[in-house]
């Protein structure tokens, strides 16, 4: 394996929401349209598989319909006009039963300029919601922005480290290298927000080099939280 597929893999996992032995435990709604890391990403999935290893015990860890974690995910939103016009009423939308929910990043378009005024837009509609709301930095809202820092200090001010909306997770976790990577558990489940920006992003050496660290960080946070584990009967990453 080479960290560019151990990037990949990260990627594919923040991007396409993948639920981690958690097909029929959770219920969720889309809103809106090296060797030490290979290694580290062998230990993490064999963890994993040692959670949940027969179809058998995937129904006895679900078999409590009161344990089930209910949550909203949303991303690439909102890009457009209407979209900035539609997503206010979808989030209005949102049942209080869910628990929380999560924006997997982008929250404009890459064309888009990097101001403070999207930021506070979008933040500002999440503070309307009833129910936490977290997030996870897209590479269109920072890395794909002519001055990086800067975005990510806005996306950061706006999104980082706090949960927003009316409610908050408590026991939240944030990684101190990267405050954007985001663990706490829920009836037993493991949720796990992940910072991770594709290598083909990248256009210098500094900048892979960048995405090469952001990745090597995203493994160690999956490490350390996975290590921890003791009656946890599930895994959701983001």
């Amino acid at each position: 394996l080479t960290k560019d597929w151990i990037t990949m893999v990260l990627c594919w996992i923040h991007r396409v929401l993948l639920l981690v032995f958690t097909v029929d435990s959770v219920a969720w709604s889309r809103v809106a349209n090296g060797d030490e890391n290979d290694a580290a990403i062998h230990d993490v999935k064999s963890n994993l598989y040692e959670l949940v290893d027969t179809q058998e015990d995937m129904h006895r860890v679900l078999a409590s319909s009161d344990q089930a974690l209910h949550f909203y995910v949303m991303g690439d939103v909102p890009y457009l006009p209407r979209e900035r016009l539609l997503l206010p009423q979808q989030l209005a939308g949102m049942e209080a039963r869910a628990s929380f929910a999560v924006h997997v990043g982008d929250i404009k378009k890459r064309s888009t300029t990097c101001q403070q005024g999207h930021y506070t837009l979008v933040g500002d509609m999440f503070d309307e919601l009833a129910i936490p709301t977290l997030a996870v930095p897209g590479d269109n809202d920072w890395f794909e922005c002519e001055d990086k820092k800067g975005a990510y200090n806005l996306w950061n001010e706006f999104f980082g480290h706090n949960t927003r909306g009316l409610h908050h997770v408590t026991n939240v976790q944030h990684q101190e290298a990267r405050p954007e990577n985001f663990a706490f558990e829920m009836n037993d489940i493991l949720v796990m927000g992940l910072h991770v920006v594709h290598a083909s992003a990248a256009n210098s050496q500094s900048a892979a080099n960048m995405l090469d660290d952001i990745s090597e960080l995203a493994v160690e946070w999956i490490q350390q939280q996975m290590g921890s584990l003791e009656n946890t009967r599930a895994v959701v990453m983001f």
